[in-house]
């Protein structure tokens, strides 16, 4: 229903548009009726670009990014996870559309710490779209919450429109991120180091604390600790590659890992490891090779 209602909105358009240039050419020429043409057209073109420049708006509490954290990482994130708010912006961010998105964001942000806005399925931005979003990027700051940009990559066209049109300051301080998850990722880590806990490698996580030796007791961690074998990854190496033999379970103490697979020629990134998991224990008890890899 809503298709056709489209379909019949644009339909209309078209031919109001065609019956008012005609007219126009026949009462006062062609120059005037050229200049009306493209006014009309110009109008249209506005407030399709306009309309619905929202997709989807989702908070923290029905999204999580895919990282397997400790449980008590988890009950953390499970208690302020409404903090974070997830917003999908469409279509253009120009003249015509900014005043709409800024009053929804706005609203979307009241009594959040992390705003993220996704910007996969935005086609374009111009000068006014890149003004809006400094200007509300500041005035979150002063409400004490941070705004994080999706699908903002390195050589991306919305990356360099903001770079050329001023927005220098919006990509600054790791505020950017190839994809949703990442960005997620990044505001789950933000709030749980507000709420005290140590992350990455600013400590490393101590062996009694993994949830998958809680059951045990000092004495069989302590025979354990010497069937351990400490290993240390360089960023961006392999810890392990899809099709290796599953021979180790691994603890990760310190850093971060990524799990993707090479497929059709595209790296797809499943899913994300911090410290305080183990993985690798369903291929060694299976005994079968290892399914992807893992990436410091």
């Amino acid at each position: 229903g809503r298709q056709r209602q489209g379909i019949n909105s644009d339909l209309l358009a078209t031919v109001v548009v065609v019956f008012a240039v005609t007219a126009i050419v026949v009462v006062f020429g062609v120059v005037p009726a050229l200049i009306t043409g493209m006014s009309l057209s110009l109008v249209i073109f506005i407030r399709d670009s306009s309309k619905n420049i929202v997709r989807r708006t989702i908070t923290g509490t029905h999204l999580r990014s895919r990282t397997a954290r400790p449980s008590a990482h988890q009950a953390a994130l499970s208690r302020f996870a409404d903090r974070i708010v997830l917003v999908q912006v469409q279509g253009a961010i120009f003249f015509g559309s900014v005043e709409q998105l800024t009053d929804h964001l706005e609203r979307a942000t009241t009594g959040c710490q992390m705003l993220v806005l996704d910007l996969k399925r935005v086609d374009n931005i111009d000068g006014s779209g890149v003004v809006a979003l400094s200007q509300l990027n500041k005035a979150l700051q002063r409400s004490h919450c941070t705004l994080l940009l999706a699908y903002v990559a390195e050589n991306s066209p919305i990356r360099k429109s903001l770079e050329n049109l001023g927005g220098a300051g919006l990509i600054a301080d790791g505020r950017c991120f190839d994809d949703t998850d990442s960005a997620v990722m990044h505001a789950e880590q933000l709030l749980l180091r507000e709420a005290g806990f140590k992350l990455d490698d600013e400590t490393e996580y101590p062996l009694e604390a993994f949830d998958i030796l809680k059951g045990f007791t000092p004495e069989e961690r302590t025979q354990l600790e010497v069937l351990l074998h400490r290993e240390e990854f360089e960023a961006n190496t392999a810890i392990v590659r899809e099709g290796d033999d599953s021979d180790f379970l691994y603890l990760l103490a310190a850093g971060r890992a990524s799990v993707s697979r090479q497929i059709e020629g595209r790296v797809l990134r499943f899913s994300s490891f911090g410290p305080g998991v183990s993985f690798g224990d369903v291929g060694m008890l299976t005994g079968r090779p290892r399914g992807a890899d893992v990436i410091a």
